[in-house]
């Protein structure tokens, strides 16, 4: 016996209602960081190349959190938190 061939159940008092066109429905996640979050979790200083690369990205993620997570490639937040750690030091 196929799919088709079963009878169909019958759902009774279902009202059904019209999907949202899909104008109306957002694909992006809007999250609203708190100050916690924008501020980050303190990195602890350490010296090499693979820590302030890691500071720097951890930073520039938190940059684009804030900013509400833009398309793009995001270069802009990368290059404003090596500025910031470059500041620092």
């Amino acid at each position: 016996m196929s799919a088709s061939d079963e009878p169909r159940k019958k759902t009774a008092n279902v009202e059904k209602k019209p999907a949202t066109p899909a104008s109306q429905i957002s694909a992006k996640r809007i999250i609203k960081p708190t100050a916690a979050v924008a501020s980050g979790p303190a990195i602890p200083p350490h010296d090499g190349p693979v820590a302030i690369h890691e500071a720097i990205r951890h930073r520039a993620y938190l940059k684009w959190l804030v900013a509400g997570m833009p398309d793009g490639d995001g270069v802009n937040f990368w290059l404003e938190a090596e500025q910031e750690h470059l500041q620092r030091k």
